[in-house]
């Protein structure tokens, strides 16, 4: 429900880290929005802080920033949304204040080239996995109930245009099979044109359908909430889906 926070809740503080990308901001933004205290974490305090005056504004709500090490402490819950690079060395620096803490990784192992992104190989499995090797003596609270988990499908839909049609780095869209939209133009390497991304989580009624069938449901609604997108051509469109990529509670 929109706003909703299950009792108890609002008296935690989440912390992001790797907060000032856009997976963090967005998160941030609807926790903040939704009343939970919320701590921005960076390499440098500065950026975090600069972050977090932004999305404070743009959500209302009581955001603050500081560096990793002081995001990590002053949290109670704390979600990592460090970018692949960096995710193991600042995991490994964090495991002192991340003692006793609720651990939550949202990082995803991704590579990119001219094509697109791709998925990297990680040795423990998953980042999540290399998070639990990083931080084995960190106690997880629930951890003896992760085996009644069952999985559930992120699907990513790539669209390039011959034209920039986003202006933002990233939105998200309500009222739409649209969930969240990233510009990854620069990440790819793309010389002319954008390239987006459509994130859609707890996928399932799309990890199974066909690139045509999800071609003709996502174009239109790009469209729809674009200007600019109905004017532009598409010079590639294909799909990626990680059956799973996350957690379902059963």
């Amino acid at each position: 429900m929109e706003g909703a926070v299950v009792t108890g809740v609002r008296e935690m503080t989440v912390g992001v880290l790797g907060g000032t990308g856009a997976q963090g901001r967005g998160l941030a933004i609807r926790w903040a929005h939704a009343g939970l205290k919320v701590v921005i974490g960076s390499r440098k305090a500065e950026r975090a802080q600069q972050a977090a005056a932004e999305i404070a504004e743009t959500s209302g709500g009581r955001v603050r920033g500081l560096d990793n090490a002081g995001c990590a402490a002053a949290a109670d819950l704390v979600v990592v949304g460090l970018p692949w690079d960096a995710h193991a060395e600042t995991l490994q620096a964090l495991r002192e204040p991340l003692a006793g803490k609720i651990v939550v990784d949202c990082v995803n192992p991704l590579g990119f080239d001219k094509k697109g992104p791709y998925a990297l190989e990680v040795p423990e499995g998953s980042a999540a996995q290399q998070a639990e090797a990083l931080l084995a003596d960190v106690p997880v609270p629930g951890s003896a109930q992760w085996p009644r988990l069952s999985a559930a499908p992120i699907v990513n839909v790539h669209v390039v245009y011959d034209r920039p049609v986003l202006r933002e780095p990233f939105a998200a869209v309500l009222d739409s099979p649209l969930q969240w939209l990233f510009d990854r133009t620069g990440p790819s390497g793309l010389a002319r044109g954008q390239y987006l991304a459509i994130s859609l989580s707890a996928a399932q009624q799309y990890v199974e359908q066909r690139t045509t069938d999800l071609r003709a449901l996502f174009l239109p609604a790009l469209r729809e909430v674009l200007p600019a997108a109905r004017e532009a051509r598409v010079r590639d469109f294909f799909v990626t889906r990680e059956p799973r990529a996350t957690f379902a509670q059963t």
